[in-house]
């Protein structure tokens, strides 16, 4: 009777009614990705994603890069009927095939816990030792089994999501973990069209970010928009785990050359293609000035081709033509960021890098798996098949176009590799997580015969399975994940209210 009296009631019915209304749009959504899933997984075929090294260079039998910076000798001990899927059972607020919760008895050989207290990330004073607070193996000091429940895991982080630098298939990963665990993401409103929340101003305006409770800070935050750390730190707590990434800044630049000409072109990079139609990325490599317009109202903010990775990462964009011939400027800016970002991705390693985001987070090789995703695939006859022509003087050119750029990335990819190198048998699981990602690959794209693909346990990970409800997840788009990700949280956010009324009455 209760329950009916409060439907009966005007703000009762239009509780009722917007949750209904959600959870249609959350069925729209569901359809809208499981058509778009369809054509993917199409594509997918026919253009197959290769599982080699990150680098050329570990091809073979030579040595990984990184491997000249490891004090640890190569080590000899070895990593010890079909149901009809239906998108719609995602809709269920109590649904367990998105990444269940469990506690996992942790076999990890790197030796260590997850990070519990920040410390800098490329501090040359962090040792091994201090990494960690205890060491971590199948048994502890007293001979008991050692099990790391959820609590182990760190589950705030901010990631500064660099444009055209294998960002989306990180988002993936953050957003995939964040629905699990039912956190709060830091979304753009339901209004918005956009997946970003702001990516040519710091700014981000209150009323343009999705519902979350008052007084409640954000968990993660995945989504582009500009870096700043103190409008950052509004919602998010200064314990949050600070993440970025970066590319090699030709292969970064060329790639936002070509995607943004063909989707979301500015003025000045519409002009720039029009006066070289027949061979773009050549003609920018010698005149990059062609594609830039230097009075745009949001300044280098406006443009995807100027130092965008500094941009992104919050440089100064006052007078920013004259920050490329300031050094000292530059090297302000690159201390910036090292103090601000507690890890530095690379994603021309970007297995390398989930290792070791995984390794500092805490994670289980689980919450790392993915399947790369908003990869251009470039036809034959396009005129971004053409290849650069780089001779002295148009690397010299590029090069002081993007002076900002090649100075943070060649200041951050040694630290990186060295890193890596002082990682306890980092190559080890690296091998693991790579033949799980084959895996998982192969079960998403070409295995229709199972419903499920079970992982066994190994040194690196405890058993796990991967559903077809999770290759859904790992294959949809950015806008649609990010809706996706969006109706959840708006669905946790109305039965917390519901229950707060409930216990109110």
């Amino acid at each position: 009777m209760t329950r009916i009296n409060e439907i009966s009631s005007p703000t009762g019915y239009r509780q009722e009614t917007r949750v209904f209304k959600r959870k249609w749009t959350f069925l729209v959504i569901i359809l809208v990705a499981a058509i778009t899933l369809n054509i993917s997984v199409s594509v997918l075929k026919l253009y197959p994603l290769q599982f080699s090294p990150s680098n050329p260079s570990e091809s073979g039998n030579q040595a990984a890069p990184w491997q000249q910076h490891s004090p640890h000798k190569h080590s000899d001990e070895k990593p010890a009927d079909k149901k009809q899927f239906s998108p719609r059972q995602l809709v269920h607020d109590n649904s367990k095939h998105i990444l269940p919760k469990q506690s996992r008895p942790y076999t990890d050989r790197s030796g260590r816990e997850p990070l519990y207290k920040k410390k800098p990330f490329f501090n040359k004073h962090f040792s091994n030792q201090e990494r960690f607070h205890q060491t971590l193996s199948n048994k502890n000091s007293f001979g008991k089994q050692v099990t790391l429940t959820e609590e182990s895991e760190i589950r705030q982080v901010v990631f500064a999501k660099v444009h055209k630098a294998a960002s989306t298939t990180l988002q993936s990963i953050l957003l995939r973990f964040a629905m699990a665990r039912n956190l709060n993401i830091l979304l753009p409103a339901m209004e918005k069209t956009s997946s970003a929340l702001s990516d040519r101003d710091w700014r981000i305006n209150p009323e343009d970010i999705i519902e979350h409770p008052q007084g409640q800070p954000f968990d993660i935050l995945c989504n582009h928009v500009i870096y700043n750390h103190d409008e950052i730190s509004r919602y998010f707590p200064d314990s949050a785990v600070r993440v970025a990434i970066l590319r090699e800044p030709l292969k970064q630049t060329l790639s936002a050359l070509a995607y943004f000409t063909q989707k979301y072109p500015p003025a000045a990079m519409t002009k720039g293609f029009q006066k070289y139609p027949y061979d773009p990325i050549n003609g920018f490599l010698n005149h990059p000035s062609d594609f830039y317009d230097p009075n745009d109202i949001y300044g280098p903010g406006g443009s995807y081709i100027n130092n965008r990775m500094s941009v992104d990462l919050g440089i100064d964009g006052d007078d920013f033509e004259s920050t490329k011939k300031n050094m000292s400027k530059i090297q302000a800016f690159i201390k910036q960021v090292e103090e601000q970002f507690d890890i530095m991705l690379i994603s021309d390693y970007f297995d390398e890098s989930m290792v070791l985001l995984r390794r500092y987070l805490g994670w289980s090789m689980k919450d790392i798996i993915y399947i790369r995703g908003n990869v251009a695939r470039v036809r034959e006859q396009s005129v971004w098949s053409h290849k650069p022509i780089l001779t002295p003087q148009t690397q010299k050119t590029f090069r002081q176009w993007q002076r900002i750029d090649y100075e943070l990335y060649e200041h951050f990819l040694p630290k990186f590799l060295r890193k890596i190198g002082e990682e306890h048998l980092f190559e080890e699981e690296l091998n693991t997580y790579r033949k799980v990602l084959k895996s998982v690959h192969n079960f998403c794209l070409d295995d229709e015969q199972q419903d499920l693909l079970k992982i066994p346990q190994s040194d690196w990970t405890v058993e796990f399975n991967v559903s077809r409800h999770m290759c859904l997840l790992m294959m949809l788009d950015e806008q649609c994940l990010v809706n996706l990700a969006k109706e959840r949280q708006l669905l946790n956010l109305d039965k917390k209210r519901g229950k707060k009324k409930n216990k109110s009455s």
